[in-house]
């Protein structure tokens, strides 16, 4: 019994991450798209990090998918 409710909880979480990087993905592709300014500590972030980003959080989202199926 604990087995299954300690899966379910595990299953839980994963969908949950895949959803949140899934979310942080597609704030990158707006920002990277509509070309806002970001300044963090008066350091403008580029563009291209956005870029990057936007390309590599999906393969995260995309891990957390297939490790809840497994």
């Amino acid at each position: 019994m604990f087995k299954k409710k300690n899966a379910a909880l595990k299953n839980a979480a994963l969908y949950t991450a895949a959803a949140v990087f899934a979310l942080v993905s597609l704030a990158h592709w707006v920002r990277f798209f509509r070309a806002d300014e970001v300044l963090i500590g008066g350091f403008s972030v580029p563009r291209s990090w956005s870029l990057a980003a936007g390309l590599m959080i999906p393969a995260l989202a995309g891990w957390m998918l297939a490790a809840a199926r497994r």
